[in-house]
């Protein structure tokens, strides 16, 4: 179903987008082609204070950027609602399905009230919508961009269009020095299912570096990812290891200016992907064709099929999509060989700067 517009569209479009990393980078496509066809509307979009510098660096007219916590109690639920009561008509596209979000969702007046379906809307989100975006076998991204029909849209292709700061600019060519193959490793996931075994990162990062490629590390502030990154500094003696020394907006400008980007499942792999940075993105507790680099899986390691088949036991033809291979051994199908095969194609394709 699409709603009728026949009214017009509607005075503003609220967002409730708040985590994580990478969701938030893929909802600005979703934000960007609605301003681009109702330029006339104003957007607001609630994200989580800590992903904030990003959503500037991406920030387009009309677009409004509340920076919300995650509720914690009734009173916060109350009290956002409160803060965008108003009489210009409201439609909001509830893009988060968490448990907080949902229970929040009744507090906030809108016209128009569109979630996910029941296979993805989890905790329930289908009680307090009015309408839901139907199922698809789709990439994350595409299912954010799906909302668009249902408000009576069109979805076109995904762009982004980042601001780099000067003085990111100026930082980041003092790390990288001059011009040349720079790989960047990004050693931990979000979750400590789908990282991938230090050992085998290390021996990638020792024979390429043989050849010259440079290799710099990343992450965040978090006390395992920066362990862990200390760990594979010992074990691969890499260029440089910039792991929590990093703002987000100066790793999105670092991200824009190596080679490539070698990565587990996790939020750099989409803001590569913004500022059009090929991703070695390492696969097999999801499937890439669902939280990969979208439109650009040709460098990814997938073992998701294999996992299903080998460590679960299940038809990966007859699963559900979303289906997750929560398995120790996920990740140890994944061979250095094959990734190592991967880093060297897309520097001899794109290196070379």
């Amino acid at each position: 179903m699409t709603f009728s517009t026949t009214d017009g569209p509607p005075d503003r479009i609220v967002i409730f987008r708040q985590s994580a990393l990478g969701d938030v980078i893929m909802t600005q496509p979703l934000v960007d082609q609605i301003h681009q066809q109702w330029p006339e509307v104003k957007i607001i979009w609630l994200a989580s204070p800590g992903v904030m510098p990003l959503i500037r660096g991406m920030q387009r007219p009309g677009l409004e950027i509340w920076p919300e916590l995650k509720p914690r109690r009734w009173s916060d639920c109350y009290g956002l609602g409160k803060r965008l009561e108003s009489k210009e008509r409201t439609w909001m596209l509830c893009l988060q399905s968490s448990l907080r979000s949902n229970l929040t969702y009744p507090f906030i007046k809108a016209e128009k009230k569109i979630g996910w379906d029941s296979r993805r809307g989890k905790n329930f989100q289908t009680w307090v919508t009015h309408e839901k975006v139907p199922f698809r076998e789709e990439h994350l991204l595409d299912g954010f961009l799906s909302f668009l029909p249902i408000i009576g849209l069109e979805a076109g292709l995904p762009m982004w269009s980042y601001q780099h700061k000067s003085e990111d600019l100026q930082q980041v060519e003092q790390w990288l020095g001059e011009s040349g193959d720079w790989l960047a490793v990004n050693p931990s996931a979000s979750k400590e299912e789908r990282n991938w075994p230090l050992e085998r990162m290390a021996k990638v990062i020792k024979s390429l570096r043989k050849d010259g490629v440079r290799v710099v590390l990343t992450g965040g502030p978090d006390e395992q990812e920066v362990q862990r990154a200390k760990e594979l500094e010992a074990l691969a003696n890499p260029d440089l290891n910039l792991c929590g020394k990093t703002k987000l907006e100066t790793l999105m400008t670092l991200l824009s200016k190596v080679t490539a980007l070698l990565s587990p499942d996790t939020g750099p792999v989409h803001m590569a992907r913004a500022v059009g940075t090929p991703v070695v993105g390492l696969y097999a507790v999801a499937t890439s064709r669902l939280t990969g680099p979208h439109g650009k899986l040709e460098y990814c390691v997938d073992r998701w099929e294999e996992g299903l088949r080998d460590l679960l036991g299940k038809d990966p033809f007859k699963v559900d999509w979303h289906q997750r291979v929560h398995h120790p051994q996920a990740m140890l199908l994944i061979q250095a060989d094959e990734v190592e095969k991967q880093c060297r194609r897309v520097i001899e394709k794109v290196g070379g700067t």
